[in-house]
């Protein structure tokens, strides 16, 4: 079996996200090399990318019996059962990529991710760290750590990990990610350096209740916009939620800077 052009092409392709590209280079590999595993194993995940499952399944299953040593395929037929609602199926499959190679970044992804979906997020985070230890340039992995982190309410492991994606990739999104996320887990920081703020400025009474308010449902709105519907891609009504919490929190905290300053006077 060799490692012809052709393959390295294809990899070349599936790697820039042209899945129908690479496809048609795999299977080109894969009508002069039957025998090759791996270019089965790969046209399976960009099968299974372009959410032809049936046909990604049969791949995999292929690139599997061809080469019993590979891992991937075995992940691929995990997200790919997954995503067709069998989940028994989907699970043993990730159980058996990772007995086959427990230092596997691949499967230790797949096993962290499911987890994820399983609703274990603590059990996510422990795959989901070995696998960004072992691969750190794994985007995917890292991209899940956070919302792992995320669901477990780690909030400054989370604010850590979203400086760990902006590095990896900087763009504006994860810029208002950074900052929505270090809000959240310096929250009361910020509430206080904004009172104090208020308190020293000549805004006083139902203005100074406005003022710190305002200050405090702007930094969520903030969130709730670029987290809430961009980033994250949450529902809108989770946004509102948002946006109501916060201006709950502007409202006590205005009204007790205001009663403070009533009674300090």
């Amino acid at each position: 079996m060799t490692d012809g052009p052709s393959r390295s092409n294809a990899d070349a392709l599936l790697k820039r996200g042209k899945l129908e590209a690479a496809l048609e280079a795999y299977e080109a590999v894969i009508e002069l090399e039957p025998g090759n595993g791996i270019a089965h194993q790969n046209a399976a995940v960009a099968l299974a990318d372009l959410r032809k499952y049936a046909e990604a399944l049969e791949m995999a299953a292929k690139a599997a019996a061809l080469d019993p040593s590979l891992v991937i395929p075995h992940s691929t037929m995990a997200f790919v059962c997954d995503a067709l609602g069998d989940v028994s199926r989907s699970r043993r499959e990730a159980a058996i990529a990772l007995e086959r190679a427990p230092d596997s970044p691949e499967a230790l992804y797949c096993s962290g991710l499911l987890s994820l979906r399983d609703g274990d997020a603590r059990r996510a985070v422990s795959y989901l760290e070995r696998a960004v230890r072992l691969k750190p340039s794994f985007y995917l992995a890292q991209y899940d750590l956070a919302a792992a982190y995320q669901a477990t309410h780690d909030a400054r492991a989370l604010a850590r990990q979203v400086l760990v994606l902006l590095r990896h990739r900087p763009s504006v999104r994860n810029l208002f990610r950074l900052a929505y996320v270090l809000g959240r887990a310096y929250r009361f920081v910020a509430l206080v350096l904004i009172m104090v703020a208020a308190s020293l400025s000549p805004v006083t009474g139902t203005k100074g209740i406005l003022f710190l308010t305002a200050a405090v449902m702007g930094m969520h709105i903030l969130g709730a916009a670029f987290i809430g519907i961009l980033a994250e891609r949450r529902s809108l009504q989770q946004a509102l939620q948002s946006i109501l919490m916060a201006f709950a929190t502007g409202v006590l905290g205005g009204a007790s800077h205001f009663l403070a300053r009533t009674f300090l006077q």
